[in-house]
């Protein structure tokens, strides 16, 4: 039995040892590794903040919840005098979950002696006086209530009424309780994982891992391509446009964009104004709009000189579009635009080359790091 354990444990870090090799060569793959961890680093900040929510909510929840025991408490070992406009407050809060129709009921409280009046169900009847009587600061209960089996045609007990609690307490709904049903999950999930620890399980976990991980190396030593050695093509511009592009409002100056164009190793700006797409400005305009004009470029604005009728395409165009629309208007980038105009990136010829064949000149040269 040692032996087995031992042999299992050694096998289970040379898998996790692969899988880990295997994921660093799928994020660092000059092609598609800049794209891949984007979107991870995109996920996992996502999933960080909700989780940050979450554990917000529920601590600010537990701590409610237990001032709220703290005050039940002391209120039930300390009798005390409560006024009747707060004790009808109360009942109505605790009448409101009881029954389907609370706006029906009439409440009329006097020195702690609460009288009840107006139409209800019969079957909601005896649970409406209870959570009457049960409510601190109340001494006595008398019902004075309308009691109908059906709705029939009574107005005040007409529609669907409020959720009843009943039906509420199959799904937790406060953040404290779904905690606590994450940590009662997670503790069954690790007793599963244990029970499965026997030979029999070990192993079948294994060779199903073994089998992925071995699919998953042989892409990554192709570098993305399929078992023939053609380039795996992707579908959509959205796949390999570059998000976040470097944009500039229509007041700033060439002088500007010229310098972000070298800090940042591009050729080009996008003009935008609130989030939408007004010009693109690319290396070449600098030089012939502003600088053979002889304009000084800290005083010629990028709204003078952008060009304004530009091609554009949407995240989910397909790439061939892309394609067609830079051979037609004869340029070398396109910007990406939501249906609604916001700006949503940049494709380029360069990333086009890498995605289509990363092996031809162009495809080398685009992927190469940008010179100082």
């Amino acid at each position: 039995m040692m032996t087995q354990r031992t042999t299992n444990g050694g096998t289970t870090g040379k898998l996790l040892a692969g899988l880990a090799a295997a994921s660093a060569a799928l994020l660092l793959d000059p092609a598609g590794g800049a794209r891949r961890r984007a979107v991870a680093r995109d996920w996992i900040g996502k999933r960080g903040r909700q989780i940050g929510d979450f554990l917000g909510k529920a601590q600010r929840d537990a701590r409610n919840r237990a001032s709220g025991v703290l005050a039940e408490t002391s209120g039930s070992l300390f009798e005390e005098s409560v006024p009747d406009a707060t004790l009808e407050q109360r009942v109505r809060s605790a009448i409101g979950r009881a029954v389907s129709n609370p706006h029906a009921i009439q409440v009329e409280v006097q020195s702690g002696c609460v009288t009840l009046r107006g139409p209800v169900l019969a079957h909601e009847a005896p649970a409406l006086e209870r959570a009457a009587a049960r409510v601190r600061g109340v001494h006595a209960v008398e019902s004075q209530l309308d009691v109908h089996a059906t709705a029939g045609r009574e107005p005040a007990l007409q529609g669907r009424g409020r959720r009843r609690d009943g039906r509420a307490g199959l799904a937790p709904r406060t953040p404290t309780a779904r905690l606590g049903t994450l940590a009662a999950l997670g503790a069954l999930g690790a007793g599963a994982v244990y029970a499965l620890r026997g030979p029999q399980g070990t192993q079948g976990m294994l060779s199903g891992a073994r089998r992925s991980l071995a699919r998953l190396g042989a892409s990554a030593q192709a570098g993305g391509r399929g078992a023939r050695g053609e380039t795996r093509t992707h579908h959509t511009v959205r796949e390999v446009m570059t998000r976040d592009p470097v944009c500039c409002p229509p007041d700033a100056t060439a002088a500007e964009a010229a310098r972000l164009m070298k800090e940042r190793h591009i050729g080009d700006v996008l003009v935008c104004s609130d989030g939408h797409l007004e010009g693109i400005v690319t290396d070449r305009d600098l030089v012939v709009r502003a600088l053979a004009d002889g304009e000084r470029p800290q005083e010629r604005r990028l709204g003078e000189i952008c060009s304004h009728d530009i091609a554009t395409v949407t995240p989910d165009d397909a790439i061939d579009r892309a394609v067609e629309l830079m051979k037609r208007h004869a340029v070398r980038r396109l910007p990406v635009c939501e249906p609604d105009g916001r700006l949503a990136g940049v494709v380029s010829l360069g990333d086009l080359a890498v995605e289509r064949d990363e092996r031809s000149a162009l495809g080398q040269i685009s992927a190469a790091p940008p010179n100082a």
